[in-house]
């Protein structure tokens, strides 16, 4: 389940229904350079210290099997 946007599937429900993670959060990991509604770049906070296995206030245990990882999503204008 690739988790794009907390208002469509939230990371503990999904979790809870046996669901593979994979983190997508466009808030943290989607750019769209020079479109005004997401990030030209992605910030070097969020890529260095952001832990992929937690969205939100929800942490699934690293290592866990369910959590597959992250993605980093890239679109244009």
């Amino acid at each position: 389940m690739n988790l794009w946007n907390f208002g469509y599937a939230t990371m503990e429900q999904m979790y809870e229904q046996d669901y593979d993670l994979i983190d997508c959060n466009d808030g943290h990991y989607y750019i769209v350079p020079n479109a005004g509604y997401y990030y030209d770049y992605l910030k070097d906070g969020i890529l260095y210290n952001q832990e992929i296995n937690s969205i939100g206030n929800v942490t699934i245990l690293v290592g866990n099997e369910q959590m597959l990882g992250g993605l980093l999503l890239y679109g244009t204008a």
